[in-house]
């Protein structure tokens, strides 16, 4: 059985004032070359093997849910200190309903960490989730400040292995976030998924907008989809 709330929707995005439609061009003229652009939207190629086709298939449950959720969203994107919180909360809601194994910051991942999302039947899945809107700092991209400098520094180089202990590498943030669903202690029948969810109204035009728009990591194609207010990339770490 799928979660609920399957496939995308078709209907076209509604998009409502000259910065949301601003945003949505400079981060479409300055995507990444490895995402392919089709029919208005970022996706991924053929999948070529069966894992593929089940992570394939909880990036499209994810989707469901984004869009369906997506006006509730565009008002929370500019809240402080509670944007991941009530995301993890509208998951729960929208999941658990139906299928109980769906579970929010229980699943551990070894060296007593835990992971903000996990489905425990198949499609296992574990997934990190970032939401990122106006008044963020800096560091929330590798938990140190100058580690902004550093990705922006070196954008055409996916992020991947080698860049594990960096000195610009702290303990939260997007690209932690990524090495600790790389390096959590699973089987390969878990897909990890790395979640940013982006407000592309956020105060900061500059660096960290950029930096989100190209930053790149090591692995598949992201998936990204443009919504009222957003947009959501989803890597397959």
């Amino acid at each position: 059985m799928r979660p609920n709330g399957g496939g995308p929707r078709r209907a076209r995005d509604s998009w409502t004032g000259d910065r949301v439609k601003d945003a949505h061009r400079r981060a479409i003229a300055g995507r990444n070359d490895d995402i392919v652009q089709t029919s208005g939207l970022i996706t991924q190629s053929v999948p070529d093997s069966w894992q593929e086709v089940q992570s394939m298939a909880w990036v499209k449950w994810l989707e469901g849910f984004f869009r369906a959720r997506q006006h509730r969203l565009a008002a929370v994107l500019s809240a402080r200190s509670c944007r991941e919180g009530w995301l993890h909360g509208e998951m729960v809601g929208w999941f658990q309903k139906d299928h109980p194994s769906f579970r929010v910051n229980e699943m551990s991942i070894g060296r007593r960490k835990t992971v903000d999302i996990a489905f425990c039947e198949k499609p296992r899945m574990v997934g990190e989730v970032k939401v990122i809107g106006g008044g963020h700092q800096s560091k929330v991209i590798t938990g140190v400040a100058r580690g902004l400098h550093e990705i922006e520094r070196r954008l055409q180089t996916p992020i991947g292995d080698p860049d594990w202990g960096a000195p610009w590498l702290g303990a939260w943030g997007l690209v932690p976030d990524y090495f600790r669903l790389r390096r959590a202690q699973l089987d390969g029948r878990w897909e990890r998924l790395l979640v940013l969810v982006a407000d592309v109204t956020m105060e900061d035009d500059g660096t960290l907008a950029r930096v989100l728009r190209e930053i790149r990591f090591d692995g598949p194609r992201p998936r990204q989809f443009w919504l009222r207010r957003g947009y959501v990339r989803i890597w397959r770490v």
